[in-house]
């Protein structure tokens, strides 16, 4: 998601939190989903910053204009409201784990 307020530089920034194995700060290139934009910014002369942030903060970021944009977030009408979404550059099922011991709906 990119905010509305416009990048115009050579590098940008982007919020992103741990989220394996799409985004993790210790996979190579941060991981699949990082790789995927970093790519394609390159293709257009603009490096990538990630910024690791707790999932809410990364947001907060992005939407005030600390930071430029966040990634991979699920479309939902009031995001929309504040950030332009691209194409999806992932599709798949979600699956969720948790413990055996945790009752789960």
């Amino acid at each position: 998601m990119m905010a509305s307020h416009g990048v115009t530089a050579e590098k940008i920034k982007i919020t992103i939190g741990e989220y394996s194995p799409y985004l993790a700060e210790e996979l190579k290139f941060n991981g699949v989903a990082a790789h995927i934009v970093q790519e394609a910014f390159a293709l257009v002369g603009i490096n990538v910053e990630y910024g690791f942030f707790p999932w809410a903060r990364s947001y907060e970021y992005a939407k005030f204009g600390r930071w430029d944009g966040t990634i991979i977030w699920v479309y939902t009408e009031e995001r929309a409201r504040d950030f332009y979404y691209s194409d999806p550059i992932i599709e798949g099922p979600a699956v969720f784990f948790h413990l055996t011991s945790t009752s789960f709906e």
